[in-house]
């Protein structure tokens, strides 16, 4: 692969450009997401249309279906990972659920637990966010956080890679040696079948709960620093190394999280390991089909679309079985493409039912808050996050997810059980109602766009792709709700990285000065 993948030939004289040569997206595209606002607002108006609110939702889907197939054919010419998120993401997330559980909906039951006007207002609200997300993918101050995913270096030698990858590795299975009842292999191998049904690794650490006031918790960090060297071992594979020895390698480091992420019974780990695999071998394939602006390259599809069906098969497999583990089921019973767990519209509607109507919007206090205070209290949970609960045993609990679990839920345990997802578009309206959701879209659109330009500006730099794609996967997996757990692991092993490759090249760059002095000099 050369060092040039995502970076096509000089076009930024070419019209329709931007300053990195790359195809400039139409500027009245999100236009086309204010009818189906339109549509689904006058089916909450009118009490709830069912006929109109299909029409909203099937509208959305269909535009989302036509922009991801131009991102798709335009992908050579633009990388758009960003619109790819967006638009693949409402339709997996989004669009799948509604069209399996309210597409046609007749609400004519007494038992309906919520009426035709909440799957309207639910609908408003999403095409409400997609619009704003869509226009987020214009805001054009992106380069100061673009040169912030940038800031790993290369290395100035690829045996660091390799170093680097069984450093990870080690690091990552420290926990298992230390921290389990279970012989070392015993328990690795409980935690790659038991999914989550009980039967996995026993710990001596853990969590008291929910909300988890034990230092011993944090153990799970180095497993999930285990995890970011299996992403940094498929990039290692695909880009740098060069012998059948390093290669097997580095797959077998990637499978073996793989392994460790499906044993987990989480998809969205699944995903993690999934989704950078998946992008980087369409990358690959398609370089030379990207640098020429002309070729089709069928092996960037294949490749591609067969470790997707894998991934897929994998989730689709966890959700059906994660609650017995991989010895009770059986694979025949797997249907690949009948979702599980991706009912990202469902998950909100109590609280769309609640909120304004029994519920007040939980930052509502003032006149003008809920305005002001969507984007600072974000970055407050996001700052407040990292730091340990046993450090700061008075750390404040976030009252929305708090609240929701007991709702949905009924039980007072709510810092002991399962956390209920809020859906993307529910935790900003939640919240701050309308003003979160126009705000909240701006800024996942923003990322997106973010996470975008840092893969066109990565110039086939391994530690810029691996970034730019891992923020991409959060950004994926982000459409359950806002959760920046699944961030803090990428932001610290950024850091980590950061520190001991400009310290590696500290001591490295000296003597490769000295060997090119030596081998420019002149003969006397």
């Amino acid at each position: 692969m050369s060092a040039n993948t995502t970076q096509p030939m000089n076009l930024a004289s070419m019209k329709g450009t931007d300053e990195l040569g790359y195809l400039k997206r139409s500027v009245y595209a999100p236009i086309a997401f204010v009818l189906p606002t339109l549509l689904a607002a006058a089916s909450w108006m009118l009490g709830g249309q069912g006929w109109l609110t299909d029409i909203a939702f099937g509208l959305l889907t269909a535009i989302c279906l036509v922009y991801l197939v131009l991102e798709l054919y335009n992908f050579p010419k633009r990388f758009g990972i960003g619109a790819i998120i967006l638009y693949g993401g409402v339709l997996v997330w989004f669009s799948h659920d509604y069209f399996n559980h309210w597409l046609g909906h007749s609400f004519q039951s007494a038992n309906e637990i919520f009426p035709a006007v909440i799957i309207a207002k639910a609908t408003f609200c999403h095409c409400l966010f997609i619009l704003f997300m869509s226009l987020g993918l214009y805001i054009p101050f992106y380069k100061p956080m673009v040169r912030i995913i940038h800031a790993v270096p290369e290395p100035n030698t690829n045996a660091f890679y390799l170093w680097m990858l069984m450093g990870l590795f080690a690091m990552g299975l420290l926990p298992y040696l230390l921290f389990t009842k279970e012989p070392f292999l015993i328990a690795i191998w409980k935690d790659m079948w038991a999914m989550r049904s009980g039967s996995g690794a026993r710990w001596t650490v853990g969590r008291t709960g929910n909300v988890n006031y034990n230092y011993g918790a944090y153990v799970s960090l180095l497993v999930q620093m285990g995890q970011i060297g299996g992403q940094l071992a498929v990039f290692y594979t695909l880009l740098i190394a060069k012998t059948p020895i390093r290669k097997i390698i580095g797959w077998s480091i990637w499978i073996f999280w793989m392994a460790m992420a499906f044993g987990s019974g989480t998809r969205g780990e699944v995903l993690f390991m999934a989704l950078p695999a998946i992008a980087l071998l369409y990358l690959k394939h398609q370089s030379i089909a990207a640098l020429w602006m002309q070729k089709f390259s069928a092996r960037a599809y294949v490749f591609a679309t067969l470790f997707a069906l894998m991934a897929l098969f994998l989730v689709q497999f966890q959700g059906l079985f994660r609650t017995v583990g991989l010895e009770a089921s059986s694979a025949s019973k797997v249907q690949l493409f009948n979702l599980k767990g991706n009912t990202m519209f469902s998950e909100g509607l109590l609280g769309y039912a609640l909120i304004p109507e029994q519920a007040n919007y939980f930052y509502n206090n003032v006149p003008g808050e809920m305005i002001i205070r969507p984007i600072p209290q974000t970055l407050y949970w996001f700052t407040v996050g990292p730091i340990p609960r046993a450090l700061w045993n008075s750390k404040p609990i976030d009252p929305v997810w708090a609240w929701y679990n007991f709702e949905f839920t009924g039980s007072d345990s709510t810092y002991q059980g399962t956390t209920i997802a809020q859906g993307l578009v529910g935790y900003w309206y939640f919240r701050y109602g309308i003003s979160g959701i126009i705000q909240g879209g701006l800024l996942l659109g923003w990322l997106m766009l973010i996470s975008e330009k840092a893969m066109q500006s990565a110039a086939g730099a391994p530690m810029r792709l691996m970034f730019s794609l891992a923020l991409a996967t959060w950004l994926f997996r982000s459409f359950r709700g806002v959760n920046f757990n699944d961030l803090y692991p990428i932001i610290i092993g950024g850091i980590l990285l950061y520190i001991a490759i400009n310290f590696i090249n500290a001591i490295t760059a000296p003597q490769q000065q000295q060997v090119s002095t030596q081998t420019q000099r002149p003969n006397s």
